[in-house]
């Protein structure tokens, strides 16, 4: 899904390259040189657009919500610092898009709400 046109992160989105778990990403430094702008005023866009620059690889990082994704910043072992960005858990889905079974119900094939099914018989 492409970001809201006007936002600062509209640009930065389009340049993040697929990972392979399914999220997209870039490094700050390439990002920068692919929009023309240093790698400080970068960050200082991102960081008025709700971001925290993380210190250390294992910090827990911010996420900022936009367009039905949530993106992040982290910094790697090597101290090189990430946009990345992935479908967000909470966006709501269109209604063409929606799994069977998603409302829960028993009309679209789903189990009842509250309901997990049976669980096999422990063996003695």
């Amino acid at each position: 899904m492409a970001p809201a046109a006007g936002s600062p992160l509209a640009a930065v989105r389009l340049l993040l390259k697929e990972t392979r778990r399914g999220g997209v990403a870039a490094e700050i430094g390439r990002l920068a040189e692919l929009l023309g702008k240093s790698a400080d005023d970068l960050l200082g866009t991102l960081v008025d657009a709700g971001f925290k620059v993380p210190e250390k690889p294992r910090e827990k990082p911010v996420f900022v919500e936009h367009a039905g994704e949530i993106l992040w910043l982290n910094r790697n072992a090597k101290g090189d610092l990430w946009l990345n960005a992935k479908d967000s858990k909470f966006a709501e889905k269109p209604e063409d898009e929606a799994k069977p079974g998603d409302s829960g119900g028993p009309a679209d094939g789903g189990t009842p709400t509250g309901s997990r099914g049976r669980r096999p018989r422990r063996r003695k």
